[in-house]
């Protein structure tokens, strides 16, 4: 017992970028923390993203999209609104489906601001406009009973934290990302978010870099999804090789041991954001996600 105690005081350096816990639980097990990546690699992408998410960044942003609206001619105008692809169209998604402002884009933008902080409108604009992404609390969304009077705003911090997400994600995968929308909702179920991109009241309560961490899992969900590839035969023999491994050796975290859905999101994170952690513990992930994707 003494040498096992000695060989797991050992491991928590070698894997403490894997932030596999070094104890023994009473039952005799290795206990396992969830996180997939080093945090301090995610620290290092968010600190040179971090004047990309300044007011002054989505103000402009807003500026440059309104000054190539208003020299747009007016039948393209007219086309972009009636699809929903217009800067007017866009806006009008972020208020209420009682309203429609059919008025300048100006005078629009004020009406939003009846319910929405100027900076949190800025970058629902944000993302609307580079990512078809809507995250206003007056998304109606389908097929989701728990999300009826539930719906709240986004708080500056928390779209700063999907903003980031999405900067940090390589573009090759925006593809599988656009278009979806993300909602907050008031309620506490025991999880923080889902694959539906519904973030529930418990992940507000996360530090800015889980907030990131956690927004990224998510999004390799959809990637797993879109892409066909987390219910891929390559990747099902993957996730029963490391079945057979053990929890210690074939996941990337204790979360991934899961289901392969879960392992496929939790090793995607941490391809995206500690690739080389991946690349040293589970090389044979590593070379899925390099190979399937052309990296």
């Amino acid at each position: 017992m003494k040498l096992l105690k000695l060989c797991l005081i050992i491991g928590t350096f070698i894997f403490s970028p894997l932030r596999f816990a070094s104890y023994l639980q009473d039952n005799g097990r290795i206990a396992l923390q969830w996180s997939s990546y080093d945090e301090a690699d995610l620290i290092s992408k968010v600190k040179s993203l971090e004047s990309e998410v300044e007011d002054e960044v989505f103000s402009k942003y807003y500026q440059d999209l309104l000054s190539k609206y208003k020299h747009t001619p007016f039948y393209k105008k007219l086309y972009f609104s009636t699809v929903g692809k217009g800067l007017l169209s866009q806006i009008n998604e972020l208020m209420p489906k009682t309203i429609v402002c059919k008025d300048s884009v100006e005078e629009c933008f004020k009406k939003a601001l009846m319910f929405h902080r100027e900076d949190i409108l800025l970058r629902l604009i944000y993302m609307q406009s580079k990512y078809q992404i809507n995250m206003s609390k007056f998304l109606m969304r389908k097929n989701c009973d728990y999300c009826e009077n539930k719906q709240i705003d986004f708080e500056k911090e928390e779209l700063d934290a999907f903003i980031l997400a999405m900067k940090i994600m390589p573009k090759r995968f925006h593809t599988y990302l656009i278009g979806r929308p993300i909602t907050m909702i008031n309620a506490d179920n025991g999880l923080y978010g889902n694959g539906k991109w519904t973030f529930f009241i418990q992940w507000r309560y996360l530090n800015f870099i889980e907030k990131i961490g956690l927004a990224i899992h998510e999004f390799s969900h959809i990637v797993g999804t879109k892409s066909d590839l987390d219910f891929s035969k390559k990747w099902l023999e993957l996730f029963r090789q490391s079945r057979v491994a053990g929890p210690y050796d074939g996941f990337i975290s204790d979360y991934a041991y899961t289901n392969f859905a879960e392992d496929f999101a939790e090793s995607l994170t941490c391809f995206i954001v500690s690739p080389k952690l991946l690349k040293k513990h589970l090389p044979s992930k590593y070379e899925f996600f390099k190979n399937s994707f052309k990296f």
